[in-house]
């Protein structure tokens, strides 16, 4: 790819100014290549200061996992502050990946919450172990706060959302 042409797997932004009736879609690339962008769960819909993504570690030391939609499985956790702070980088040694991460909000107002993620580790030609990775979502740098492990097979890139149980209880 040229550096003039457009590269579809950033992460961008669109604003869509509401009071206007032209429709235009403003778009600013917010992120390097990769996927499964997220922002905060309390933050949807509304302004937000920072959002995590799954890329590929530039640095990796050794051949990525094969699978998933783009034939390589993620292998680096980032976390992007729009404020000009420097992201934060989580990566992971060879033969391991992230599946897409949820966002659990934190009940106190000056934490950030946390990032569940489920993280394979390939053991064989088609054989991994799994383990759910808990994050301090403002501090993803320091690595998982717990580690639990997933005693069967999972299936490659797990997807799913955090709902608090007031809240599902609340909508049943």
């Amino acid at each position: 790819m040229s550096s003039g042409e457009r590269d579809p797997s950033q992460i961008r932004r669109w604003t869509i100014d509401l009071r206007n009736d032209s429709g235009e879609v403003a778009e600013t690339v917010i992120g390097p290549p990769g996927d499964f962008p997220l922002i905060p769960a309390l933050r949807q819909g509304r302004p937000y200061a920072h959002a995590w993504m799954l890329t590929m570690n530039p640095a990796m030391q050794g051949p990525p996992v094969l699978g998933g939609p783009v034939g390589a499985m993620f292998n680096l956790l980032l976390r992007l502050d729009f404020a000009g702070k420097p992201p934060q980088a989580l990566a992971l040694p060879p033969g391991h990946c992230f599946n897409e991460p949820v966002h659990v909000p934190a009940t106190a107002s000056q934490h950030e919450g946390w990032l569940i993620t489920v993280v394979d580790q390939q053991t064989g030609p088609a054989d991994f172990s799994h383990a759910v990775w808990i994050l301090d979502a403002g501090n993803i740098a320091a690595g998982p706060v717990a580690r639990v492990p997933i005693p069967h097979r999972l299936r490659p890139q797990v997807h799913g959302w955090w709902v608090s149980a007031a809240d599902l209880a609340s909508a049943a």
